[in-house]
């Protein structure tokens, strides 16, 4: 459904923005954890108490107030 997808849409664009992608010392892979290769990784982009479970419930949250809205 429409509605679906553009909460597949919000969901890309949350993760892309506002979740903590961060840069390992060690190997120099960008990743999404605090620790890669035993170390602590460096942040990089967005914002370090972001994860994928907190854009997944943003994005699942605003996805329901939206089709709401709608229907």
């Amino acid at each position: 459904s429409l509605i679906g997808f553009g909460g597949s849409l919000l969901d890309s664009l949350f993760g892309s923005l506002l979740q903590g992608k961060y840069i390992c010392r060690v190997c120099g892979s960008q990743v999404e954890s605090k620790l890669h290769c035993g170390e602590k990784t460096e942040l990089c982009r967005g914002f370090s108490f972001v994860n994928n479970s907190t854009v997944n419930f943003i994005s699942a949250i605003l996805t329901f107030v939206i089709a709401f809205i709608i229907f």
